[in-house]
């Protein structure tokens, strides 16, 4: 797509290199291995060294490719047409799983289960022949291939992984927030009394069949004017700082900042936002459920309470 602001080049014949490569070095060491075993029960340090030593040089060919390739990816700055979305939380994680996948040859992102997966394996190289001998000192003539399939499944597994890891130059542009940042935001608007709604809202940007995910923050509503105001809670790397409001009928904007208890700081301002409601707009019963579940016995003990009275 000539507009699109993401250009992906093939990277075929550099994954048909990073392939081979991995397959010489992994016969190689298999090669090698048959004759560090003969001195495996009278120098089981040798084996460590040669098994450490395979895990290092196989590596070597995989990190610069992975970056090479990781380069390869053309950026350009669009125009995006943004448009604003409030979704549920589960709706959030479909998205960001869905996203993450689309997006995996853009986006920088630390995958623990291949980081999880490259340690096991790397981990079997080294004592494949251990655990072989433990069971029949017969099977440790299995123990080249049983070696070499474990170097392979550490150099598969530490490929993905620093694929996934390294960025590329779109990647900054790309990143999405993971739900676990803004988890405590909605969980906090979960459990409030006065809030009928509660997700995350997003901003979507759309410039040639591609999609960016920006501005994600933890938004709810208050029951009996949903459509009036809109609570928004300020994180920090999964920290609530603020909690805010905007509200249609003035366009005033209320705003606390959380230095105790968020739930404190989320009901005061949730009051504050009623009260000016009810000044504004004279609306006394349709927010009298709300006051009623916020502990007031009726809309005039909550003004009388609001008003110092």
């Amino acid at each position: 797509m000539a507009d699109a602001p993401v250009t992906l080049r093939s990277n075929f014949w550099y994954q048909l290199y990073l392939m081979l490569a991995i397959i010489v070095g992994v016969i190689v060491h298999v090669d090698i291995s048959r004759y560090t075993l003969i001195y495996l029960e009278s120098d089981p340090l040798l084996w460590i060294m040669e098994s450490l030593l395979a895990l290092g040089t196989i590596m070597i060919p995989i990190v610069p490719m992975i970056w090479f390739m990781r380069q390869r990816i053309d950026y350009r700055e669009p125009t995006w047409n943004s448009r604003l979305r409030e979704v549920s939380m589960d709706e959030y994680r479909k998205m960001f799983k869905e996203y993450r996948r689309q997006y995996v040859h853009i986006i920088a992102q630390l995958d623990p289960l291949y980081l999880m997966l490259s340690l096991i394996s790397g981990a079997l190289v080294i004592a494949s022949p251990f655990i072989l001998t433990s069971m029949s000192p017969y099977l440790i003539q299995y123990g080249p291939y049983l070696f070499g399939f474990c170097l392979l499944g550490f150099a598969l597994f530490t490929t993905r992984f620093f694929y996934s890891l390294f960025p590329t130059k779109a990647s900054e542009r790309f990143s999405i927030l993971s739900p676990r940042l803004i988890k405590h935001g909605v969980d906090l608007l979960s459990r409030s009394a006065g809030i009928s709604w509660w997700g995350v809202r997003v901003n979507i940007g759309e410039s040639g069949g591609f999609f960016i995910i920006k501005e994600v923050m933890p938004v709810g509503r208050i029951a009996g004017i949903e459509s009036e105001a809109v609570i928004a809670i300020g994180m920090v790397s999964g920290r609530i700082v603020q909690v805010s409001a905007m509200v249609q009928w003035n366009g005033e904007e209320f705003s606390v900042d959380v230095t105790t208890s968020p739930d404190d700081s989320l009901r005061h301002l949730v009051l504050q936002v009623l009260y000016s409601y009810v000044v504004s707009t004279d609306d006394k019963e349709g927010v009298s459920e709300t006051l009623y579940d916020l502990g007031f016995s009726s809309t005039d003990a909550f003004m009388d309470s609001m008003n110092g009275a």
